[in-house]
Order: C-alpha cells, then sequence, then structure tokens
C-alpha cells in the first residue's frame, strides 16, 4: 500500500489539536506544581506539536488537486475555506512553537523569565489549537456532507460573505 499526502495528512493533521490539548494540560500542571523538568517535558511536546503545522500544512497542499477532485461543488467550496483558515492560522501555531523554544532556553541565561514565558506559551498555544479547531471544522466537511450545516463564507475582493 502505498501513502498518499492525503493518507499523510489525515494521519497527521490530529496532532496540532489533540497532540497541543495535551502538551497544554501538561504544562499547566507542570506550572501548578511549580516543576521545572515537568515544565520542560511539556514545552518540549508543545513545540514538537505546534511544529507538526509545517508537515500538515506541507501535506495537505500537496493532495489539494487529489481532493479537489474526489470532492462535490460544495466540497470544493469547504476545500477553499479549510485552506484559507490553514493559512490565517498557521503563523499562531508558529509562534507557538517559537515562543516553546524561547520558554526552554531563555530560562538557562534569565531563570526569573521561566514562569512568565510558560503562561505566554500556554495562552499562544491554546489560541494555535482552537484556530485548529476552527480549520478542522472546515476540513471535516470537504468529503463529509452530512456534516454540512452551513456554506463556507465566499470571500471576494477582500470581503466577506456569508
Amino acid at each position: 500500500m502505498k501513502l498518499t499526502f492525503e493518507h499523510v495528512h489525515v494521519m497527521i493533521n490530529h496532532l496540532p489539536i489533540h497532540g497541543l490539548a495535551i502538551a497544554l494540560l501538561a504544562l499547566a500542571g507542570a506550572m501548578v506544581i511549580r516543576s521545572r523538568p515537568a515544565q520542560l517535558i511539556a514545552l518540549a511536546l508543545t513545540v514538537f506539536c505546534s511544529a507538526m503545522v509545517l508537515l500538515v500544512s506541507y501535506t495537505g497542499n500537496q493532495a489539494f488537486d487529489v481532493v479537489i477532485a474526489l470532492t462535490d461543488d460544495p466540497g470544493t467550496e469547504w476545500l477553499d475555506e479549510h485552506s484559507r483558515r490553514a493559512g490565517l492560522v498557521a503563523p499562531v501555531y508558529y509562534a507557538a512553537a517559537a515562543l516553546g523554544l524561547a520558554a526552554i532556553f531563555l530560562p538557562l541565561r534569565w531563570p526569573k523569565s521561566a514562569v512568565p514565558l510558560a503562561a505566554i506559551t500556554l495562552a499562544l498555544g491554546a489560541a494555535a489549537m482552537l484556530g485548529g479547531g476552527w480549520i478542522a471544522r472546515a476540513g471535516g466537511q470537504i468529503r463529509h456532507p452530512e456534516l454540512r450545516v452551513e456554506v463556507p463564507a465566499k470571500v471576494e475582493e477582500g470581503k466577506v460573505e456569508g
């Protein structure tokens, strides 16, 4: 069996959402118990799950033409919306990964920065995770008409119509 980009995309697209949720729960717990070693593990997981958006985006872009050929007209609109949302939210994931790295390494030089950086990483990671859910909502409707309860907003000349 050959793994295609669409298969890989479907297999890994949960890491930036579900994986990040677990990492953020671990980070919150580590902050509550004030354990720097636990924070480091949770921050590393946060960086990994956030950075996985690079691979998820790449496989999604590579799968676009195949998936568009398999969908109906509303599914095509949802695929476009899914791609648009991914483009908007991906930078939040990148920022969460970068901030997570900063929260790991900057306290080596400035120890008092550990808690504030971890807290900001937690907040930014939560924003990324929620954005990932917004992306996934559109993605799930591409090939699943039973999930469609609305039509995607069309973007024309910078104005959103719904």
